[in-house]
């Protein structure tokens, strides 16, 4: 039995001696519920949370679309403050200023990621893309080949660094980054078509 006193719920349990099981199996079902009820909040404030980071997103994205990029900034800066420790965050938000062109601050955003999270290897592709099209080649290669050596398991990881070489003009590495794509995934159609257009080049 429950008395409902304002705010406060006082939970009357009887018990009479001899009785244990049934005491026991009321404390599980007392138990379960209240875990199931400490679950449900917390999945809702989850959604809550994600909700919000979402809206600002678009916010972002809007301001950005309207060539209001300081005050883009201004939101994502506080988005990032009240979401301090989430480094896909911040990545998301270098997404919006790569579609947008902005280069520049879309590399601030994910250095400032990486800082957080250094083992981050879609950080490191990521960056390695935006200095690409920055064409700043050299310290693109720098980013794939660090991201290289946390991770030699990537078909794409080598993909893409051939990608990097093929804007480079940079057949014969070309070349290399495809057969290490095809080493790890035979059936990777685009990388079997970089190997031939760069092994084309090489002569």
């Amino acid at each position: 039995m429950t008395k409902n006193c304002g705010r406060r719920i006082t939970l009357i349990i009887f018990y009479a001696p001899g009785q244990e099981k049934p005491l026991l199996e009321t404390l599980r079902e007392i138990l379960h519920e209240l875990q199931k009820k400490v679950s449900d909040g917390a999945q809702q404030l989850l959604a809550a949370m994600e909700k919000r980071k979402a809206d600002q997103l678009d916010k972002g994205q809007a301001l950005l679309a309207e060539d209001k990029v300081s005050e883009a900034q201004k939101l994502f800066n506080a988005l990032i403050r009240e979401f301090k420790d989430d480094t896909e965050l911040r990545a998301e938000i270098a997404d919006k200023f790569i579609k947008s062109g902005l280069y520049n601050e879309a590399l601030e955003y994910l250095e400032e990621a990486l800082k957080n999270d250094p083992n981050a290897i879609f950080l490191y592709n990521r960056i390695g893309i935006v200095l690409r099209k920055m064409k700043d080649f050299e310290a693109a290669e720098k980013y794939y080949l660090r991201a290289l050596k946390i991770n030699q398991k990537d078909e794409y990881l080598y993909f893409n660094t051939g990608r990097l070489y093929y804007d480079w003009k940079k057949w014969s590495k070309m070349a290399i980054a495809a057969e290490k794509a095809l080493a790890i995934n035979p059936s990777f159609a685009e990388a079997e078509k970089m190997l031939k257009f760069a092994q084309k080049k090489i002569g």
